[in-house]
C-alpha cells in the first residue's frame, strides 16, 4: 500500500497577476445607489474628456474607495493607463498614466498635487472628505463631484 504522504501532488496553475489584479480592484457584488451611480458617470465622462482635475468628495463611507477602485478597473478596461495612490505623498511615479486617482487626499500636499497635474495631459480623481472643497475649487478646470 502506498502512503498518502509519498505520493506525487498536482501542482496548481498558477492565477494570472492580471485576474488577481481585478479581484482586488472591484468588489465581487457592487450596490450602486444613485449619487454614487451618478457620480461614477460624471467622473467617467470629464475624464474622457481630456485633462481634469476631479475632486470626489464626501464624507466617510460613502464608498468613495469603492468608485476609485471601479474607475480604476473600467479604465483599464478600456485600454487607459491608470496609476492609483493609495497613499496621496509617496513618491511612486505615475509614470505615462493617463489616469491618477488618489485616496485620500485631504493629506495631499499642494506641491504633490501640482506634480502630478504637471504632465497636462491627464486626469487626476482625487477622493476627499467634504471639508476639502475649498482646496479644489481653487483650480479654474477643477469639476467637483459629491456623494
Amino acid at each position: 500500500m502506498i502512503d498518502p504522504a509519498e505520493q506525487p501532488r498536482e501542482q496548481a496553475e498558477p492565477t494570472p497577476a492580471s485576474y488577481l489584479l481585478k479581484l482586488a480592484s472591484r468588489p465581487a457584488r457592487l450596490i450602486a445607489y444613485p449619487a454614487w451611480s451618478k457620480a461614477r458617470e460624471t467622473i467617467l465622462a470629464r475624464a474622457n474628456a481630456g485633462p481634469a482635475l476631479i475632486a470626489l468628495l464626501g464624507p466617510p463611507g460613502t464608498g468613495k474607495t469603492v468608485l476609485l477602485r471601479d474607475l480604476a478597473t473600467t479604465f483599464g478596461e478600456r485600454g487607459r493607463a491608470v496609476c492609483r495612490l493609495d497613499f496621496p505623498d509617496c513618491a511612486a511615479e505615475v509614470g505615462s498614466a493617463a489616469i491618477v486617482l488618489v485616496d485620500e487626499a485631504d493629506r495631499l500636499s499642494a506641491s504633490r498635487l501640482d506634480e502630478l497635474r504637471n504632465p497636462g495631459d491627464v486626469a487626476v480623481v482625487v477622493a476627499a472628505l467634504p471639508e476639502s472643497r475649498e482646496r479644489f475649487e481653487c483650480y479654474p478646470d477643477a469639476t467637483i463631484v459629491h456623494l
